[in-house]
């Protein structure tokens, strides 16, 4: 799940949803998790006013230096109206030390110790559980959408705008088009305020020479994958649901997708209660 320097998943959070702080003379509350080792520290900021909507963040430091400035994820539903002020119920604290074993890899058995916050929130009616962990290898974050009064099932879309100190190199993919291979494509070093529409992830930023993230996501089932695009400033990297495809078509020779994707206004359709990918 983890690959280090530092992974950073969705939303999906996971390495990889996002919020951020603002210096003015009310606080934003903030809510931190810090890894075993102390090395990588995941704040969180609920009901921040970004210039996109007001919206949950969060920053990453690692070694006490910032890797990922404030940032913002934007949730829209066919039901529940999630822009406004949000309000704390309450906040859940975890520690975890566990492993899991796999028949892949160096390793048989693989560590997963880690620290968790789960952050219940609430505006108006709707409900929304913000989950963070740190790890030493990195940070992951997801949303849960628990069950709501009178609804059964849930359209929904997301935005995620991870904000970055310099318009740092990075290795993409090449640009999404029609019989072209992405993930399998060549990747090239370019800087992030040259990404193109539809990069695929994981995506590789180089902070530093010694410093590097990747954004990714995981648990990937049953839900829309993410790509990547040119954020809000050349310094913004912004993460989108895919729409589903018409048809799967591929080219019988490359296998790269030639079929259409559907523009729908919401991605995902669920059941509630669910969580979103990590």
């Amino acid at each position: 799940m983890h690959l280090y320097s530092i992974i950073i998943n969705r939303t999906s959070i996971c390495l990889l949803l996002v919020f951020a702080l603002i210096l003015s003379c009310s606080k934003v509350p903030e809510y931190t998790v810090t890894s075993p080792n102390g090395k990588n520290v995941f704040t969180v900021f609920p009901g921040y006013h970004s210039d996109h909507s007001n919206g949950l963040g969060f920053d990453i430091m690692y070694e006490g230096k910032p890797v990922l400035l404030p940032s913002v994820l934007e949730i829209s539903t066919n039901h529940c109206d999630l822009k406004g002020d949000w309000s704390v119920l309450r906040v859940d604290e975890n520690n975890v030390e566990n492993s899991w074993t796999t028949r892949f890899g160096e390793l048989s058995e693989v560590p997963d110790n880690y620290r968790e916050i789960k952050i219940h929130l609430k505006k108006g009616k709707t409900l929304v559980n913000f989950i963070a962990r740190a790890y030493d290898e990195g940070v992951a974050f997801a949303y849960e959408i628990p069950i709501q009064a009178d609804i059964k099932t849930l359209e929904l879309d997301e935005n995620i705008y991870y904000n970055f100190e310099k318009d740092h190199m990075m290795w993409s993919t090449p640009k999404r088009e029609k019989g072209v291979l992405t993930a399998q494509g060549e990747y090239k070093k370019i800087p992030l305020s040259e990404i193109e529409t539809g990069i695929e992830r994981p995506l590789l930023i180089e902070i530093d020479e010694n410093l590097k993230i990747a954004l990714a996501e995981a648990n990937l089932v049953d839900y829309a994958r993410l790509s990547f695009s040119k954020g809000a400033s050349n310094n913004s990297v912004l993460s989108t649901l895919d729409g589903k495809m018409e048809e799967e078509i591929q080219d019988t020779i490359t296998g790269a997708l030639i079929s259409e994707r559907k523009n729908d206004v919401f991605k995902v359709k669920k059941q509630l209660p669910f969580q979103s990918p990590w």
